[in-house]
């Protein structure tokens, strides 16, 4: 399977399947490169699928926007996500001290996800105000976004959850 930085300069979609669930895929044409899936009632566990592997993003309290992102099969946490419910942005902790930060416009319906220089890996556009589905497109080639896959599709989750929460809000 090709890296995510193979795709440099090239548009995903990010589709959802199902209007009742919270199924998404990342795509490159007809090709399914990720999936993202809700996998309880209470919406506190979603799956990443993709790369052979599966990643767990849990969300240990409803009162706390921390995540932590775990291997399926292993337990191992991979990632820890920090940020404020206030905030618009998030710093994804990585292994080896390596940290992405998650920076979103919600009234622009943008997000992009940053290295620790401030520098744009991935820049993410909802295609239309009304509309869940979103276009992504990779800006340099980076071997954290090879490494850590899941992080697309971590991003496109937050960026959910605070529409979701801005739009409760007005």
């Amino acid at each position: 399977m090709k890296n995510l930085s193979d795709y440099v300069g090239k548009e995903f979609e990010i589709i959802g399947l199902n209007f009742f669930k919270f199924n998404y895929d990342l795509r490159v044409g007809e090709t399914t490169l990720l999936s993202l899936r809700s996998t309880d009632f209470w919406g506190k566990t979603f799956e990443v699928i993709g790369n052979d592997k599966t990643w767990l993003i849990i969300k240990p309290s409803i009162w706390s926007s921390n995540l932590e992102i775990k291997e399926k099969n292993t337990g191992v946490v991979a990632a820890r996500l920090t940020g404020s419910a206030f905030k618009n942005n998030s710093v994804l902790h990585l292994a080896k001290g390596e940290k992405l930060h998650i920076t979103m416009n919600i009234w622009k319906s943008t997000f992009e996800i940053k290295n620790e220089f401030g520098t744009t890996l991935v820049s993410f556009k909802t295609k239309k105000w009304y509309s869940s589905d979103v276009i992504a497109t990779i800006q340099i080639k980076n071997d954290t976004i090879d490494k850590y896959p899941f992080s697309l599709m971590l991003a496109f989750y937050i960026a959910t959850e605070k529409k979701h929460h801005a739009g409760a809000v007005v």
